[in-house]
């Protein structure tokens, strides 16, 4: 992406910020808006991160560009609702993630002998089968973030879209009340034996690492977590396996990265915007960056055969729209979103876990969006 943008003309300047799912970037964005230097562009993610910074002006209306890249007939429907407020559009879609994957180490899983669960009655004896063979089954991190991933792989792969959808985007407290979601909360609970006192000090791609290593079983993480198989030379379903769901649910969770370019009136600055939006958007571009982020592209005419094995899964799926169903922040606050993620962190990590506390507490939470 730089590469591309500085071959056209543009200079590209670095400002990387540490920080999985980049609530520090974002902080700090706004920070330096507020306090006079703002930055030419700006990452989010899909969904309502947008709204304040809309509001208060910080952000540059490009409905014009859109028009002309005819972002309409080419970005999903779902993307471009969500990058666009009260008509005009505000961010520039660079891909579609899957948020809820599974990555399984072949090699660990060969040791163990088994191979990866195909249903939920499968899922547990071969995490059993991994244990017995000395590999660390489930790779967990410490981030109550990266416990919401997990969460979240259980809820779309046992409670499929219908129930992702009533619990995230209805609010539907009866939903959270059912003995489904009771027993979506109890296999997260038993996921926890599965895991090693290291977690407390990893970072997601450090749990990664040990799948690439093979040293633990599985991890469940979105599918950013691919370009780190594939920086490392591991080839899909050689070396590692990925699987979106298990059993019979075919739902996908997309969510993604999004840009925002600031609010300007200075010409060398608007200019340098409009090449940055133009550069995100090519054919070329949308293939290279995705094929290394380990996501899709948003464009619907850009040739995709030449992306991996992982990759035409996402694809195929997602060609179904009953299959497609929008992450957390398409449909709830950040607030929301962040006591989601305290509660399902307080249940990890609690020796004696109360299912009924735990549902009490989800369910007041939702009620409140």
């Amino acid at each position: 992406m730089a590469d591309a943008f500085n071959n056209a003309g543009g200079d590209w300047i670095d400002n990387a910020v540490a920080g999985g799912g980049g609530a520090n970037a974002r902080s700090l964005g706004i920070n330096r808006i507020v306090g006079g230097n703002p930055p030419t562009v700006m990452q989010f993610n899909y969904g309502r991160q947008l709204d304040e910074i809309i509001e208060h002006g910080y952000v540059r209306d490009i409905s014009d560009l859109a028009a002309q890249g005819n972002w309409n007939e080419l970005v999903p429907d779902a993307l471009m609702d969500s990058i666009t407020v009260d008509g005009k559009v505000y961010g520039i879609p660079v891909n579609m993630h899957g948020q809820t994957w599974s990555w399984w180490s072949l090699p660990a899983l060969e040791k163990a002998g088994v191979e990866v669960p195909a249903s939920w009655d499968a899922f547990f004896p071969t995490l059993d089968k991994l244990k017995a063979a000395g590999i660390i089954p489930v790779a967990v991190s410490r981030d109550a973030w990266t416990i919401d991933s997990i969460w979240r792989f259980i809820v779309i792969s046992k409670g499929g879209t219908d129930l992702f959808r009533k619990i995230y985007v209805d609010h539907d407290v009866s939903s959270v009340n059912s003995p489904e979601f009771r027993e979506l909360v109890e296999t997260l609970i038993r996921l926890r034996d599965y895991s090693d006192p290291g977690a407390s000090a990893r970072n997601w791609n450090d749990s990664t690492a040990l799948i690439i290593n093979d040293t633990a079983g599985v991890q469940f993480m979105g599918d950013w977590a691919k370009g780190e198989f594939l920086n490392a030379g591991e080839v899909p379903m050689q070396d590692f396996a990925c699987t979106p769901v298990i059993g019979g649910n075919q739902g996908y969770v997309y969510g993604g990265d999004m840009f925002v370019v600031t609010a300007s009136e200075d010409p060398e600055q608007l200019s340098a915007q409009n090449l940055f939006v133009e550069t995100l958007m090519s054919k070329q571009v949308q293939i290279d960056f995705n094929r290394v982020k380990g996501s899709i592209p948003v464009r619907s005419d850009v040739d995709t055969a030449q992306l991996d094995a992982c990759a035409q899964i996402a694809i195929d799926l997602v060609k179904n729209p009953d299959n497609q169903v929008g992450d957390q922040p398409f449909y709830n606050s950040s607030d929301t979103i962040g006591a989601i993620r305290d509660l399902l962190g307080a249940l990890w990590s609690d020796p004696n876990p109360s299912v009924d506390t735990f549902t009490q507490n989800f369910a007041q939470i939702i009620a409140a969006e």
